[in-house]
């Protein structure tokens, strides 16, 4: 019963080592979209509900401030568009549209009276504009 639990024990390791071998991106790319990952968590859990809009409304700006920051510095990178032979030009396009996806976010949440769902509508134009770029390229990982 032990040698079973043994196996386990090694298997599941083992797993979870290639998981996280899988998911680290060391590229100048992949290092500033971890950054922008990670500045798009609370805006998408302000954006969530009334409740959580109501207390994180005001983080909206700054989480904004920082992934326009991180865009711009990410536009000017190559890679992603060579790694998918596409023109430069296409992955600038995208991440113009992004930019000013999450610029339109953070004007919308700063007017007063703003309500939830059209924030949370916001949200999703700007997400969306992030899912259209992977698409394109970041295809195959």
């Amino acid at each position: 019963m032990l040698r079973k639990f043994a196996c386990l024990a090694a298997v599941l390791v083992t797993m979870a080592g290639f998981s996280f071998a899988a998911d680290d991106d060391e590229s100048p790319t992949g290092k500033l979209m971890e950054k922008i990952n990670n500045a798009n968590k609370p805006i998408q859990k302000a954006t969530r509900n009334a409740s959580e809009y109501a207390k994180g409304a005001s983080k909206i700006p700054d989480s904004v401030t920082e992934i326009v920051k991180l865009a711009k510095e990410a536009r000017d990178l190559k890679e992603p568009a060579e790694h998918v032979k596409k023109p430069l030009a296409e992955y600038q396009k995208s991440m113009d549209e992004m930019i000013k996806a999450a610029e339109d976010l953070s004007k919308l949440v700063a007017k007063a009276g703003t309500k939830q769902q059209a924030a949370k509508e916001a949200y999703n134009t700007y997400y969306k504009t992030c899912t259209a770029c992977h698409d394109v390229f970041k295809k195959d990982e």
